[in-house]
C-alpha cells in the first residue's frame, strides 16, 4: 500500500519534495470497506497527523455508514428481530464482517477453561 499510494502522490504532482534526502509527506488514510478512502490527513509531526479523537470520530462515522442496527430506534428494527429476523443487527448478518477463521455457528466457538 505504501508504494501505491508514494507512486499515487508522486503522479499527481503531489507531496513536498527534498533533493537531497527525498522525503515523503506522511499520509494516514481512513477506509471504507472495499477499500474506498473515507478520509485522508496529511502532514508532518503534530499539526498535519489525525488525533485518536479524529480516527475515534471518522471510524464512528463508517461503522455507521455499513452497519444497519447502529441506530436501535430505525423503524423495522425491533419489529423483524421480534419476528425473529435477525438479518439487520451484526452477528447475525450472513457473513457480514466475520473473518475467514471465525467459527460458523456459536456451537462450534471453544470456550477457554473448557467450559
Amino acid at each position: 500500500m505504501n508504494d501505491l499510494l508514494k507512486l499515487a502522490i508522486e503522479g499527481h504532482g503531489g507531496g513536498q519534495r527534498d533533493s537531497y534526502y527525498d522525503p515523503m509527506i506522511p499520509y494516514t488514510l481512513v477506509l471504507k470497506p472495499g477499500l474506498v478512502v473515507y478520509s485522508v490527513y496529511n502532514g508532518y509531526w503534530f499539526w498535519g497527523r489525525p488525533s485518536f479523537e479524529d480516527l475515534r470520530r471518522d471510524l464512528r462515522e463508517v461503522t455507521r455508514e455499513i452497519r444497519p442496527d447502529w441506530d436501535l430506534a430505525a423503524p423495522g428494527l425491533r419489529e423483524n428481530w421480534e419476528a425473529g429476523d435477525h438479518s439487520m443487527h451484526h452477528p447475525y448478518q450472513a457473513d457480514h464482517g466475520r473473518s475467514p477463521s471465525a467459527p460458523n455457528m456459536a456451537s462450534d466457538a471453544v470456550v477457554p477453561g473448557g467450559a
